[in-house]
């Protein structure tokens, strides 16, 4: 199993190849990213991730202009380590996920219990 050191995050922007570095500023930090990239096309961008999952080491952090897309490119600070999300969720962000996800799954499997029994139309 390979070990992952780093996190690739696609940016979508019209016209991302003529994107110069020059217009780019990456503002890394251990537990943030910041991207910001100015006058392109007449518009300014922003993107920023206030906490991040995990320690990142902001000295090796990238950007890469892509034809399509930009990409940045974050160097883990403990590589192999598994990220669940990019973003660091607290305790009732985690919880309000869990709830949402376990009344999909009860209002899946009450369906499909009065399927099997054809109490209800699909």
């Amino acid at each position: 199993m390979p070990l992952f050191t780093q996190i690739s995050i696609y940016l979508d922007i019209p016209h991302s190849h003529l994107v110069t570095l020059g217009q780019c500023t990456l503002n890394a930090q251990l537990k943030s990213v910041q991207l910001d990239i100015n006058e392109h096309k007449g518009a300014n961008y922003n993107f920023k991730i206030a906490r991040l999952h995990s320690p990142i080491d902001s000295l090796n952090c990238r950007i890469k202009i892509k034809p399509s897309k930009i990409v940045l490119l974050l160097r883990k600070q403990e590589s192999g380590r598994e990220w669940t999300d990019l973003r660091l969720k607290n305790t009732s962000e985690m919880y309000s996920q869990l709830k949402r996800a376990e009344e999909k799954g009860m209002h899946s499997l009450c369906k499909e219990l009065l399927n099997e029994h054809h109490v209800i139309d699909s």
